[in-house]
Formats: C-alpha cells, structure tokens, sequence
C-alpha cells in the first residue's frame, strides 16, 4: 500500500499533481541522527541514520498523512563524506516506471 502525502519543501509540487515527466513526488526534511564509521582505506564505511526534521513546522503537512520515518543506509568509501551528522537533508520519493 502506498500512501500519498503532501510535499512540504517550498517549491514542491503535492504528491498526485504533475511533477518532474510526470511522475508523483514526496519529499520530507530529514536530519542526519548519527553516523558510525569503521574500517580504514577501500573497506571503509559508515551506517548514517536519518530522523524527520520538525524543527519550525517543517515536516507538519507530511506528517500528517506519513507520521513515522526511519531511514538507514551503510556507504562505502567517499560515498560516507556526503552525510555529516546533524545537518538537514531533503529527502525525495519520486515513482519509477520499472
């Protein structure tokens, strides 16, 4: 089951309006929450967690149909510079064809 939810970045279009060719877009303001890194060279990586952002409303019209995110992901190498703790992210859904 998929639930449509509002967009909430400015600019967004809302989830079922036409968006990039057409396709559905849902976006959330997500912080990085933490960040663990281990091994060194080639093998390094990091698990980076991310948590929605409420601070100042952001988040209120997605929440209201979607009131749960939970999103971790391990990078490997210079892929794990591109999340640093505590900074915000836009994070965006956009439905595929395949």
């Amino acid at each position: 089951m998929s639930v449509c939810a509002p967009a909430c970045r400015p600019g967004a279009t809302p989830c079922g309006s036409p968006t990039r060719k057409d396709r559905q877009l849902i976006t959330a303001k997500v912080t990085c929450s933490s960040k663990t890194e281990s091994g060194e060279g080639e093998s390094r990586q990091a698990l980076v967690s991310f948590m929605p952002d409420y601070a100042s409303g952001r988040n209120k019209a997605w929440s209201l149909a979607t009131p749960h995110l939970s999103l971790q992901m391990t990078l490997k190498g210079s892929a794990a510079d591109l999340f640093e703790q505590g900074k915000a992210y836009t994070l965006e859904f956009v439905e595929n064809d395949d």
